[in-house]
């Protein structure tokens, strides 16, 4: 996974993370003076769901409060009943 940020933004702090379940990229920017934590989500169609949500939420938890932008491939079907689906653990963001 690769993530490119603009010459006009300033790089406040990156980090990147591979679990079982997905590779998380992580680059907060300073956007007009308001720090925005940019996340790209890489989810492998096999890996687990329940793990990978669980992953999500112990990277997002930290996060309250912080403007984020979430963009990835998430190799989800949301339409499906699985407990607590990817839409729910969002909204409760």
């Amino acid at each position: 996974m690769m993530m490119f940020v603009s010459k006009n933004l300033t790089v406040l702090e990156q980090a990147s993370v591979q679990t079982n379940s997905s590779e998380i990229m992580l680059c907060v920017v300073d956007w007009n003076n308001v720090p925005v934590c940019v996340i790209g989500i890489y989810k492998p169609p096999q890996a687990s769901q329940t793990n990978f949500l669980t992953d999500l939420d112990n990277k997002l938890s930290p996060l309250m409060g912080t403007p984020v932008v979430l963009l990835g491939d998430f190799n989800l079907d949301c339409g499906k009943e699985t407990g607590q689906t990817f839409v729910d653990k969002l909204h409760q963001k």
